[in-house]
């Protein structure tokens, strides 16, 4: 019993040392804890293919961003911009990205606004909510856009409301690992930070150096040993230099399967009379009102961007059916891609606005995307933040702060 007492005795006593130590020592050097918002905090991704090479560096909040403090000025007007691999800046460096191009252009202007980036490649109506519900508490934003891609995040939710699986929640779990690491945690919360910091940090560095080519060769060779006689004849007839390009990473092997299993993955968006279109558009609307309530939780705004995907001009569509997509020459033209948005929007109760009509002139004489990626590139980034900023001005913003003007921006043709 006496050897059971010291021992019960020593390692409280060691506990006591250590809790102590961590408090007023490793405090010190610990930064604060990363609350991997979007990503892992401190990673790096390194992309490059034959149309582009970028790197996207993630800051300890988790977001593709410069470093950010959690709190902001009373005068700084604060937005986050949601959205998929469009807002993300996927091709483009993070200067280059549609939102750190608007943020530095409203400055420009004189107004005192911040916007984090907090796009997500292969991001979704449902993982907008995800976001909206890490970021909104911890950002505490005056607005949030939802920026939503003409057609694709409609597609996505058909395809999520498709398939109907259950998928286990495991935020509440509570395993022994998690138990044991949530202790560990609350005892000695700045040697967990700084070792997390450490680990991840290293994992960022070795990603640096490995090339997301040799990962998608690997995986479009997995997809073309995967295809039938159907898929393959598909792929038979798509331009050789797209086939070349998918064979040898050098392009997104997801795009190319999504072509070749389902080539009228967006055109079927257009066909609004379609019951999967119509429980797709019911579940969008149910998605934006949770970050809708999420938002007036923290007091923010929330509206609704259209973003312009690569149905736009003669030339882009011309790109989109190279890859595989079945089109139409009625795409150039049709407004059904921001009518299903817009009623979504009104449905949530939210803002809508949209610059599609200004961008599809400018994309006749300018290249605006990726002719074969199919993302904006620099020059279309571009564009889209300096279309977007007259409604920015006359519907969202004034100099002294933020104002919302429903009333004079619902139904605005540009």
């Amino acid at each position: 019993m006496k050897n059971a007492a010291l021992t019960v005795f020593s390692v409280t006593v060691t506990l006591i040392l250590l809790m102590l130590c961590d408090r007023f020592l490793l405090a010190r050097f610990a930064g604060p804890y990363p609350h991997s918002l979007v990503f892992p905090a401190y990673s790096v991704f390194h992309h490059e293919t034959p149309e582009f090479s970028y790197t996207a560096r993630v800051n300890s909040l988790g977001f593709r961003d410069r470093e950010w403090q959690t709190e902001k000025e009373q005068s700084t007007i604060r937005i986050l911009a949601i959205g998929d691999s469009f807002t993300f800046g996927w091709g483009v460096e993070n200067n280059q990205a549609w939102p750190k191009v608007l943020e530095n252009r409203l400055r420009e202007r004189g107004y005192n606004i911040e916007i984090a980036n907090l796009g997500r490649a292969g991001g979704s109506p449902g993982s907008y909510v995800q976001v909206a519900r890490k970021a909104i508490p911890v950002l505490k934003p005056d607005l949030i856009i939802l920026a939503t891609l003409q057609a694709d995040d409609l597609a996505q939710t058909m395809m999520e409301t498709d398939t109907s699986t259950v998928v286990k929640d495991n935020a509440t779990s509570d395993s022994f690992a998690d138990r044991v690491k949530s202790g560990v945690r609350s005892m000695l919360p700045n040697a967990y930070t700084m070792t997390r910091q450490y680990l991840k940090k290293r994992r960022a560095s070795a990603a640096r150096r490995q090339l997301l080519r040799d990962e998608w060769k690997a995986q479009a060779e997995s997809l073309f040993a995967s295809y039938g006689d159907d898929e393959l004849a598909r792929f038979e007839s798509l331009d050789q230099t797209v086939r070349d390009m998918f064979l040898e990473g050098g392009l997104n092997p997801a795009l190319i399967g999504i072509t070749v299993s389902d080539p009228a993955y967006v055109i079927d968006t257009f066909d609004t009379d379609n019951p999967k279109v119509q429980i797709a558009l019911d579940k969008m609307t149910e998605h934006y009102s949770e970050i809708k309530k999420e938002a007036e939780k923290a007091g923010s705004s929330v509206i609704v961007l259209s973003v312009p995907y690569g149905f736009i001009s003669e030339r882009d569509l011309n790109n989109r059916k190279k890859i595989g997509f079945s089109v139409l020459p009625g795409m150039l033209s049709s407004s059904l891609p921001d009518d299903a948005i817009r009623k979504v929007s009104e449905a949530s109760g939210l803002l809508f606005l949209d610059v599609t009509n200004q961008f599809r002139i400018k994309a006749e004489t300018d290249t605006l995307f990726f002719e074969y990626d199919g993302h904006f590139n620099a020059k279309g980034h571009a564009v889209f933040a300096e279309l977007l900023m007259p409604l920015f001005e006359e519907c969202i913003l004034d100099k002294g702060g933020m104002v919302i003007q429903p009333d004079e921006c619902i139904n605005r043709t540009p």
